[in-house]
């Protein structure tokens, strides 16, 4: 079977794509029912009976058009005013190509409406019609009731009817127009034009070039509307410097229509007792990000996802694809862009698809809509993808207060993490995954968050994991925001925003724990540390109880001011939200660095850390916490601060313990805000007491 690789066919503009889709269908439908039409590197191929002479005969000569009528549109030419050059044409000509339309035509023009309105004299028809355009719904049923069966494809694709009102797929804008052009009239003048005034030649020339991207002198001026924006004309689209109308080739805007009948909207429920609702093949609402030109004030009418396969299919498997494959997370169906990013990230979709070229429809220059390319997603199993459900969901929950009343801040926070987590979906590598835990902890660190969202967000276990891309920010972060709750005493999570203690996932008004963050990052951690040690002693509880534990050697980094210090802390906000869990204590079994801590910061990090009894022979309950000799670093004082630690640790039991005469050498280029932070990382207390201490175990 001969393959035909159509150049003048790819995936993308939206016009091309369902060029492409048309021809397939018209082929299969018309003349050879085995044919089979595939996508390879985004150029569509038919494979078919037909050589290339065949074919280029068959749309020729033997093509019928199928019978686009919208009689429920204004200036689709069946009313007084409207442009009657393709209707009359059609209705007057004898070609056997077009009986099906006269015939649909006829029938309409014998309705009784219509045949009230031309009963009457020509100055009361136009009055008289605007009154029966009012009654779109009655104009509706009686189109699905009485037109030829024909016509069927192009009234699935154009509407569905609900019980309420009329469902209109964001595909052929409100019915069949777009504006002021209407879809079925242009299509009817552009038969005409081509099949029955042009003559064979240039027919053939203009169908070799639709196909085959044949290179033709000279075409006719045609609008395409929204399908193809960068030949919709306007501005600096052409030669000239405005260009009110392009060429475009007639055969692309008829192959074009042809292949929406493929896309049939239907009422669809999940069970008999739910409320029908309108659905169209992979269209959902719009979303304002994946692209370069996405704006948070973007109107638009939704968004389309084509499929793209590269198995060879027949128009009825494409039918069924596009009739029953509806994408879906979980037990529910798509409506949003993002969440079809999701799905499809996760084979969510049908068999048998590679990807999806996603066209948003918008409202760019004016009131026009343009079928805009926002990008290819591949399909394919993406298992870290399912880390982004919660945030997916987060992200559709209504804020409490109306659209018009949310701060920009919100707006653009929101808009941001929006992207990146569209972006992650494509691509979910470590990189990805920080990149939406940032965005995410600039959209939790808004002070009125609490006033506009019902929740924080929540984040999964495998969070964590997902980031790991081996940076000491990661790990410094995590063990940050992994201390837990003690009693009456919150976890980390309880100083960086104004949730309840025992109940993190629950905002007040008020909370002693919670830590108002601004200035540098370092000093907003050091401010938890006080804060933490302070409310630990007010509340008798221990504050370094933590879910995951490093080896000391990772505050190396931290000590030796080669980090991030904003990463760090925009990580330790996001992580503070993740639902840890008791096997990550030990996430990272292997530290960093075989390096050991100077012997300075060792000490200072004996009297911040949890001490099991079954590590250490030392009186752990001298080692009490307090703010002294934080508030001494903080003054410059370290290596007083040190002098205070050794004491306690000697009076703990520790009396072997190596002490230099002097700590003011110990700590030279030591930086107080790095040592202070590292007192807030919880760490593993058998390798500090043994390799860093070089204090024996519990025997």
């Amino acid at each position: 079977m001969p393959e035909h690789i159509l150049h003048g066919c790819q995936s993308k503009p939206l016009a091309s794509y369902l060029k492409s889709l048309g021809i397939l269908r018209l082929v299969s439908e018309q003349c050879d029912s085995s044919a089979r039409g595939s996508w390879q590197d985004g150029c569509f191929r038919l494979s078919c009976r037909l050589d290339e002479a065949a074919l280029l005969r068959f749309f020729l000569a033997e093509y019928r058009p199928s019978p686009l009528v919208s009689p429920w549109n204004g200036g689709s030419g069946f009313y007084p005013g409207d442009n009657k050059e393709g209707i009359d044409a059609v209705a007057k000509s004898e070609d056997e190509r077009l009986v099906v339309y006269r015939r649909a035509i006829a029938s309409i023009f014998a309705w009784p409406e219509f045949q009230e309105i031309y009963a009457l004299p020509a100055a009361k028809r136009k009055a008289r019609g605007e009154e029966v355009k009012k009654n779109k719904e009655a104009i509706l049923q009686r189109c699905r009731s009485q037109l030829p069966e024909e016509c069927l494809p192009w009234l699935d694709a154009a509407y569905a009817l609900r019980e309420d009102k009329a469902f209109f797929p964001p595909l052929l804008g409100t019915g069949g127009n777009e504006g002021r052009l209407e879809f079925s009239n242009n299509f009817m003048q552009k038969v005409c034009e081509l099949l029955l005034d042009t003559p064979e030649d240039r027919q053939g020339a203009w169908l070799r070039a639709s196909l085959f991207d044949v290179p033709v002198p000279t075409l006719p001026k045609i609008k395409m509307g929204q399908f193809d924006p960068g030949n919709a004309g306007g501005i600096n689209q052409g030669r000239e410097f405005e260009n009110k109308k392009v060429q475009n080739n007639p055969w692309d805007f008829i192959l074009m229509f042809e292949g929406t009948l493929l896309f049939a909207s239907a009422l669809v429920r999940r069970s008999p007792g739910d409320i029908s609702q309108a659905s169209a093949p992979f269209s959902v609402t719009s979303l304002s990000a994946g692209f370069a030109s996405s704006n948070l004030q973007d109107t638009g009418r939704g968004e389309v996802w084509m499929p793209l396969w590269s198995h060879p299919a027949s128009v009825r498997e494409l039918r069924r694809l596009l009739g029953e494959g509806r994408a879906s997370l979980g037990r529910n169906q798509v409506r949003e862009g993002l969440d079809f990013a999701r799905a499809a990230a996760m084979l969510g979709v049908d068999r048998g698809i590679d990807g999806f070229e996603r066209f948003s429809l918008l409202e760019r220059r004016g009131q026009s809509y343009v079928a805009l390319p926002s990008g290819t997603v591949s399909v394919g199993w993406k298992q870290p993808v399912a880390l982004l459900d919660e945030v997916g969901e987060y992200l559709k929950t209504r804020p409490l207060v109306k659209p018009d009343r949310l701060p920009a801040s919100f707006s653009s926070a929101h808009r941001r993490l929006t992207e990146a987590v569209f972006k992650c979906t494509e691509q979910p590598d470590a990189a990805r995954f920080i990149e939406v835990s940032r965005c995410l902890a600039k959209l939790d660190s808004l002070p009125a968050l609490p006033a506009l969202m019902p929740r924080p967000c929540r984040l999964p276990a495998g969070w964590i994991e997902a980031c790991d891309d081996g940076s000491p920010e990661v790990r410094l972060a995590a063990a940050i925001a992994s201390l837990r709750a003690d009693g009456k005493l919150g976890p980390m999570r309880a100083h960086l925003a104004l949730v309840d203690p025992l109940k993190p996932e629950t905002w007040v008004e008020n909370s002693a724990q919670f830590v108002p963050w601004r200035g540098e990052a370092l000093e907003g951690l050091v401010k938890i540390l006080q804060r933490r040690i302070m409310d630990a002693q007010r509340l008798g509880a221990s504050p370094w109880r933590a879910h995951i534990r490093l080896d000391p050697a990772d505050l190396l980094p931290l000590l030796e001011g080669r980090i991030d210090a904003a990463l760090l802390a925009e990580l330790v906000r996001a992580f503070s939200l993740v639902r840890f869990a008791s096997g990550m204590s030990q996430l990272w079994p292997h530290p960093l660095t075989q390096r050991k801590l100077p012997y300075s910061a060792s000490l200072l990090k004996a009297l911040h850390t949890e001490w099991p009894n079954s590590v250490t022979a030392l009186d752990t309950g001298k080692l009490t916490n307090e703010n002294r000799i934080a508030n001494l670093i903080s003054a410059g004082r370290t290596a007083e601060a040190c002098a205070v630690a050794a004491q306690r640790m000697r009076a703990a039991g520790a009396g072997k313990m190596y002490l230099p005469d002097s700590f003011d050498e110990a700590v030279r280029g030591i930086q107080p805000l790095p040592l202070l932070v590292s007192l807030l990382v919880p760490i593993r207390s058998k390798e500090l007491l043994q390799h860093h201490l070089e204090l024996p175990l519990q025997s």
